[in-house]
Parts: C-alpha cells; structure tokens; sequence
C-alpha cells in the first residue's frame, strides 16, 4: 500500500488537469485482484481505453529481434556456457522431480475423470 501511495506525485504530475490524490489509490488498491493477472490485454483495453504496446522490440520483427538477442548471446558467452550439454537429468539427479511427474500425470486422469462423472 505504501509503494502505491509513494507514487501519488509522480501520477499527479502526469494530469494537471485531475489531480491524483489518496482516494484514487485507495480505490485502485481495493479494485486490485491477482487473478487480473492474467487478464488479456485486449479486455484491460476496451475497459479501460488505455493502450497497451504488445511488444518490447522497437519494432523489429520477432526473427530480426532473436537474431539481435543470439547474436549478443554469442558474444557474452562465445564458448557456449549457457548451454546444458549434459542433456536432461535423471531422476535421480533432479531430486525426485521426475518421479513427481508420474504422481501429477494420476491426478490429473483422475481430475479428468471426475469431471467426466459429473457431467453425466
């Protein structure tokens, strides 16, 4: 709450015309949800008529910015150290992790399968 009240001057200095005042931060702090999160950008849009830009790229296309991104890749790490050329763990190795995979693969066929009862 207090981050959100820290930034009243710096909101205010963008309207001269509406001042933002604690009222406003209270109002947005109590409309605040985690699951807007998720909220897709075409919906915060239309609701809120602010535009949001969908990329950081400064207008390059995705092929010219990942070729830029490689390339500076290559030269902060020209032997390749980002790599993983020890190929995937083990289970043994990843502390269990693939073992739980096996135990989340059964309950998600029996979330399924509940669902599929209760349908019928």
């Amino acid at each position: 709450m207090s981050d959100a009240i820290d930034l009243i001057p710096f909101l205010d200095s963008l309207g001269k015309d509406d001042p933002f005042t604690k009222s406003d931060v209270m109002k947005a702090v109590e409309a605040y949800n985690d699951s807007y999160m998720t909220y897709p950008i075409d919906a915060v849009m239309t609701r809120t008529g602010i535009s949001i830009q969908r990329n950081k790229r400064n207008g390059r296309t995705r092929e010219k910015h990942l070729e830029r991104a490689r390339a500076v890749q290559e030269i902060d790490f020209p032997d390749g150290q980002w790599r993983n050329k020890d190929g995937r763990p083990t289970a043994s190795e990843s502390d269990g992790v693939a073992a739980n995979t096996q135990t989340d693969e059964r309950l998600t066929a029996n979330v399924r399968q509940d669902s599929a009862d209760q349908r019928c």
